[in-house]
């Protein structure tokens, strides 16, 4: 007679990191012998060193390191997501493969002020929680030169 059995945990782990912990057991009891299989599944860390290495008048350029831990899986990608500095949520910009450690997010909005975070992705899921920076980011303004009034003033005399 065979008897399968499967369990599935989830584990709330230490330092008030969720850690999913799963662990999947298949036993085949046949002819008094037992096999078992054991399969350990934890997210890496979160990125470290998350930091801006240029701002633009229209983009930001994001740079990371990769996590110190990244559990028995290897890291396989990184997720960027953003959100404007008065919105309450994230959105998603891009995912890069893990090789890549900088993404520059494009096609923002002078005047305000945005939030970004990255994640780390392996077989296991996303890091929790997220690498965020620790204050937004604004964008730089025009160059457009300011042109003092006594400068105007002296060139129209001139005329």
């Amino acid at each position: 007679m065979y008897r399968r059995r499967a369990a599935l945990y989830t584990a709330l782990g230490q330092s008030s990191v969720l850690l999913m912990l799963f662990l999947l057991l298949f036993a085949v009891y046949s002819s008094g012998c037992v096999f078992i299989f054991c399969f350990l599944l934890e997210p890496p860390a979160a990125p470290r060193n998350l930091h801006v290495t240029d701002v633009t008048t229209s983009s930001v350029t994001l740079g990371w390191e990769p996590p110190e831990t990244s559990g028995p899986y290897d890291v396989t990608q990184y997720n960027i997501d953003m959100k404007d500095d008065q919105l309450a949520e994230y959105s998603y910009v891009a995912k890069v493969s893990s090789r890549i450690t900088s993404y520059t997010v494009e096609d923002l909005h002078r005047g305000r002020l945005y939030r970004f975070r990255v994640r780390s992705k392996n077989a296991a899921g996303y890091s929790e929680p997220a690498a965020e920076l620790d204050e937004p980011v604004q964008l730089k303004a025009l160059g457009i030169p300011r042109i003092c009034r006594s400068e105007i003033i002296r060139h129209t005399l001139a005329i």
